[in-house]
């Protein structure tokens, strides 16, 4: 199955249809409306500058390869293209805000003030960078974390939307720790691991995130579930 967005210009002089695959790993932020908005704005930057590839479709080739008759018919009479897009970071986005800033100061734009304000992006930035260090996957609004103690591993599965503040953590036993190595199997381990979370039906055990600090000496793993309601939960590759 395809997920797919279509960009649709239905102006007399302008009639284009600019077709984008959603990726898997980034389809979850089209659950809140501030990333559409975000997305919009990124795909109409892309295509009004002319900075992208594309490629010329058919609107049948949206039927014969996506199975997709709504979107064919959408695209009758338009010029067709596919065009290659996946999301910036908010992380990209405050460093191009700092330099713009940093650059402004370098001209004598800013006051003294803004001295105080750059110094607090630059904290948000490296924090941002300490924090997405650890982050080795991303799925439907859920980040995926590794840490790594002198005496223990585990991944953390976060969720940071206001409705749904929860942090699972899934100790990494050795017999299958190795398996974190190739990117297509942390792709399986994520998806197996939501699969659990999701069933109404799994077993867990409350946490409180300082516990991460006390019983596994990790306090970054405690900072990140700040906040969240917090739970252990038993897990191993059938496949290992």
């Amino acid at each position: 199955d395809d997920h797919i967005l279509l960009f649709i210009n239905d102006r007399p002089e302008e009639l284009y249809c600019y077709v984008i695959h959603v990726g898997r790993r980034w389809e979850g932020l089209l659950d809140t409306q501030e990333n559409v908005y975000r997305i919009s704005e990124e795909i109409y930057a892309m295509v009004a500058g002319h900075t992208h590839d594309t490629q010329p479709l058919r609107p049948g080739d949206l039927a014969d390869d996506y199975h997709d008759f709504d979107a064919a018919r959408e695209c009758s009479g338009h010029k067709v293209y596919a065009v290659s897009y996946t999301p910036s970071t908010e992380q990209d986005a405050m460093k191009y805000l700092i330099l713009a800033s940093l650059l402004a100061f370098a001209y004598g734009q800013i006051s003294g003030d803004w001295r105080q304000i750059l110094a607090g992006l630059r904290d948000r930035v490296d924090e941002g960078n300490s924090k997405n260090d650890d982050v080795i996957d991303t799925y439907h609004n859920w980040r995926v974390e590794e840490h790594t103690t002198d005496t223990d591993h585990m991944l953390l599965f976060i969720n940071d939307l206001p409705d749904s503040r929860y942090c699972y953590v899934v100790k990494v036993g050795r017999s299958w720790e190795h398996l974190l190595t190739d990117q297509n199997n942390v792709y399986r381990i994520t998806e197996e691991i939501y699969a659990i979370i999701t069933d109404p039906n799994h077993r867990e055990r409350e946490l409180r995130p300082e516990d991460l600090a006390y019983d596994y000496s990790d306090f970054d793993a405690a900072r990140e579930c700040r906040g969240h309601d917090t739970y252990s939960i038993r897990y191993t590759p059938d496949w290992e």
